[in-house]
């Protein structure tokens, strides 16, 4: 069967995040984030051919998938660090961070490409009034 991509707007999503949120309370973030997880083993597939192994390119690729895909307006990745802005997942005023899917998205983007395992933690969020969202990665075990 051929690939078929499907379109939400941002509205949508967050009222199925209260659906989840109602029904599951805190539980449903975890689900978010293994969601992000799926989403970005295919992200990172994609920027692995398309960069060649070069890890600059490889990152400037997946930011670019990041946000040809709708998941942010603009995403800049180092090392260490991922600097998101208009995210789709962000809900102002919600107080706390809110962008589980794009948290899982951006772990697998950076243990596929070093072939490790990752921590990601939203740091800055724009639902508690931050600038931009910000994750930090941090290889575990260290």
């Amino acid at each position: 069967m051929p690939i078929r991509t499907i379109r939400i707007s941002r509205d949508e999503l967050l009222d199925i995040r209260k659906i989840y949120e109602n029904v599951m309370s805190y539980a449903c973030y975890g689900l978010f984030f293994r969601k992000g997880e799926v989403l970005g083993d295919n992200i990172a597939d994609i920027a692995m051919k398309s960069s060649e192994g070069e890890k600059e390119k490889y990152f400037e690729v997946a930011a670019n998938l990041l946000a040809g895909r709708g998941w942010v307006e603009k995403a800049i990745m180092s090392d260490d660090k991922v600097v998101a802005e208009g995210s789709i997942e962000v809900e102002e005023g919600k107080g706390q961070p809110t962008c589980y899917v794009l948290k899982g998205i951006i772990k697998r983007i950076y243990e596929k490409h070093y072939d490790e395992s990752f921590n990601c933690e939203e740091i800055e969020c724009q639902s508690k009034g931050d600038d931009a969202c910000v994750f930090k990665l941090e290889r575990k075990g260290v």
